[in-house]
């Protein structure tokens, strides 16, 4: 009941020494959630492409007075095999931590959504990490540990509405997910393994859930900067 309730994996297999053993898996853990890391160089979003068998296209575009991106996506989700939503990505190699603020989420579908992701290049069956937002499911993680494998997804209908501010940490495969109400007091809600390679694409994503419908997202305090870590 427990592992339905998280939506986690349960497999019963035979345990090493006889009897069985119960395995949960994807379960959103922090592991390591102290870590100082230094910022570096940023990195501009310099192209907006739509990723997997999208039927109406989106588009990316930046309000350069403000800083404000207006991002429009279609698709039909980012879970198991589904991996369909409109992308405005930087180019990155090694260390990166992209940080943005979703206000505004049009209530195309209770589970449209807006956040920001890394992946291992522009393939619909890339692995991957995201966090953003929902309409009205609160925020949401997702995450393919390898090429090809089916999208894990988990809501945190549990955490305030106000949880607007979302932010990735990308680190060798290393992937670290937080959120915060204010950009200030970061909360980390999932750290895990997905297999990145040299350089990923990194940025900003929309699906409407509505596969022939766009919804429109709004992001501000777009932020794409390299970074060190060093264990606290």
């Amino acid at each position: 009941d427990v592992v339905g309730a998280h939506n986690w994996e349960l497999e019963i297999v035979e345990g090493r020494t006889g009897g069985a053993r119960f395995e949960i898996r994807n379960c959103m853990m922090a592991t390591e959630p102290d870590r100082t890391r230094t910022l570096g160089e940023s990195h501009e979003i310099e192209a907006n492409a739509d990723v997997g068998g999208i039927k109406t296209t989106g588009t990316a575009v930046e309000d350069e007075a403000t800083g404000v991106w207006t991002v429009r996506g279609a698709g039909d989700d980012l879970f198991r095999e589904a991996n369909e939503f409109h992308f405005a990505y930087a180019t990155v190699e090694g260390p990166v931590r992209i940080e943005a603020r979703v206000p505004e989420i049009e209530p195309v579908n209770p589970f449209s959504k807006a956040g920001v992701m890394v992946r291992d290049g522009l393939g619909d069956d890339a692995s991957h990490a995201y966090v953003g937002r929902t309409v009205d499911r609160g925020p949401e993680v997702s995450w393919r540990s390898e090429q090809g494998a089916h999208s894990v997804t988990q809501q945190l209908r549990a955490r305030t509405e106000r949880a607007t501010w979302v932010r990735l940490d990308r680190e060798g495969d290393r992937v670290t997910c937080s959120i915060s109400e204010h950009g200030e007091d970061w909360s980390v809600v999932d750290q895990r393994h997905v297999a990145l390679g040299d350089p990923v694409a990194i940025g900003l994503v929309v699906c409407s859930v509505v596969p022939r419908a766009l919804c429109t997202a709004t992001f501000d305090s777009v932020s794409i900067r390299s970074l060190s870590s060093t264990a606290d």
